[in-house]
């Protein structure tokens, strides 16, 4: 391959994402004008922080801290704390009816995504700023989760393994 090809190729990898992110900027900064979408996302924060301050706890469990590597526990915090806030999160976004969280996904996995929207009496922009929340809070679980092993390990010095 020619290193022009791959410059090439570097380069509109590079645009694409570029593009991608700013398209996703400007949809998040138009959800966040919209006050009901605030309002949610406001209202939700508090659950956020409780989740991803809950799972990073995980990194205080003891487990070969010596190393530096984390458990399988620890790795998977922030996927568990993602799925906890997503689940624990949907009734402070949508307006969910006085039904089971399994009849509603049974419910909505059988009907249109427009039919979905106006039974949840929501739009575009709460669903957005929901996703970014969720994918915020696993991101934020994995940095704390990994800065708290840091700590520990810097703090209490433990053996390694075999030691």
């Amino acid at each position: 391959m020619e290193v022009a090809k791959i410059i090439d190729v570097g380069k509109n990898f590079y645009s694409g994402a570029k593009t991608a992110l700013g398209c996703a900027r400007e949809l998040a900064q138009e959800s966040f004008k919209n006050p009901v979408v605030r309002a949610n996302a406001k209202n939700a924060l508090p659950l956020a922080i409780l989740s991803a301050g809950a799972f990073s706890t995980f990194s205080l469990l003891p487990n070969r801290k010596g190393d530096g590597k984390q458990g399988k526990l620890e790795r998977t915090s922030g996927k568990l704390a993602s799925i906890a806030f997503a689940v624990a999160g949907f009734k402070k976004f949508f307006n969910v009816p006085t039904m089971k969280l399994k009849e509603l996904s049974i419910l909505l996995k059988k009907m249109k995504f427009k039919d979905a929207l106006e039974i949840l009496k929501t739009n575009k922009e709460n669903i957005v700023i929901y996703a970014l929340m969720v994918a915020g809070v696993r991101v934020v679980t994995d940095l704390v989760t990994k800065g708290l092993d840091d700590k520990v390990i810097e703090e209490f010095q433990p053996q390694k393994l075999g030691d």
